[in-house]
């Protein structure tokens, strides 16, 4: 079965580039001698870290690249890794950017066609700016492997799906046998293989007989590889344009979150952006129910660090409260 690798060409500052279309990452990358390449651009620190299936991947620093596609032009960040080995990679962090590529027709014929997206431009922008502050959470595509359901994370960087140890055992301890391909990892690691078996794959009642590697690493998830894609009928457009955020600790305990004005309580929105702005250091109250026991919290103003849910602009104006009035 044959397993493919689907690069993007582009020019980053100015410089021929091509990149491997990565979904199993977040943060786009290149190594320290693509970063040499495209002339050193200056590069500031950064927390984030960066995992590839083996361990941590150095990072040397972050700039804003600018990006060409099919000659359109964006500015994006991008990680370069303090080594010489990392692949360069599009992670998900820039796909609210690129969602008027047709994606489906690009993981079919490699070609990159702009069209318009399946969500509107309004949601679109929110979603790029959500991208640049927010780790984006795994596409999972739920289907049956012999007849038991699982979440299978969408992967274009792996070229084949890969299952844990532990999901091997949850399926029966089917017979396996030896490995007939090597899987590396982000920085060219092997990933340790037990050997593979045929499973049955169910997805939008369309059963297939397919390749399934296991890892004895048993911290590695069920990953749908590229050599699946023309098996499984993926609507890449779809699943990136439904594209979700990590919330940090703290906004992960929030089952629900109320702000209040003035002693009023107000109808909740989903969109942080339907937040006015507010001066640095303010806080605002919420009541916050964390295992359904309802509890005080503050939060700041126009995040959702604490909290997941805010009030409407259009009610908040009507608060007599000073300390909660728009600034903006």
């Amino acid at each position: 079965m044959e397993a493919k690798k689907f690069f993007l060409e582009l020019k980053i500052n100015g410089c021929d580039l091509k990149m491997k279309m990565d979904t199993g990452c977040n943060d786009p990358i290149i190594n320290r001698r693509k970063w040499q390449k495209i002339g050193e651009p200056k590069l500031d620190d950064t927390s984030i870290k960066r995992r590839s299936a083996m361990g941590l991947v150095p990072i040397k620093g972050i700039f804003n690249a600018s990006i060409t596609i099919d000659g359109k032009s964006f500015t994006l960040p991008l990680l370069v890794a303090d080594d010489e080995t990392t692949r360069s990679l599009i992670g998900r962090k820039w796909l609210p950017t690129l969602m008027n590529i047709n994606w489906n027709q690009f993981f079919e014929l490699e070609t990159v066609h702009w069209v318009s997206p399946c969500i509107s431009p309004k949601r679109i922008l929110e979603l790029r700016a959500l991208a640049m502050k927010w780790r984006t959470k795994y596409f999972c595509i739920k289907l049956k492997l012999n007849k038991i359901e699982f979440d299978m994370i969408l992967d274009s960087g792996a070229t084949s799906s890969v299952a844990g140890e532990s999901y091997w055992e949850k399926l029966g301890k089917p017979n396996l046998r030896p490995a007939e391909r090597k899987m590396p990892d982000t920085s060219g690691n092997s990933i340790p293989l037990m050997g593979e078996f045929t499973v049955e794959v169910e997805y939008l009642n369309k059963t297939s007989q397919l390749p399934l590697l296991v890892s004895s690493n048993e911290k590695m998830p069920l990953i749908i590889g590229t050599n699946w894609f023309g098996h499984v009928d993926i609507d890449f457009n779809s699943i990136f344009a439904s594209i979700t955020f990590a919330e940090d600790a703290k906004t992960a305990k929030a089952k629900s979150v109320i702000i209040l004005e003035s002693k009023e309580m107000f109808k909740p929105v989903q969109s942080m952006y339907d937040l006015p702005s507010r001066p640095p250091g303010m806080d605002a109250k919420a009541l916050v129910k964390c295992q359904d026991k309802p509890k005080w919290k503050k939060i700041t103003w126009g995040s959702f660090d604490d909290a997941e849910e805010a009030t409407t602009p259009s009610k908040r104006r009507k608060s007599t409260s000073k300390s909660f009035r728009s600034t903006a």
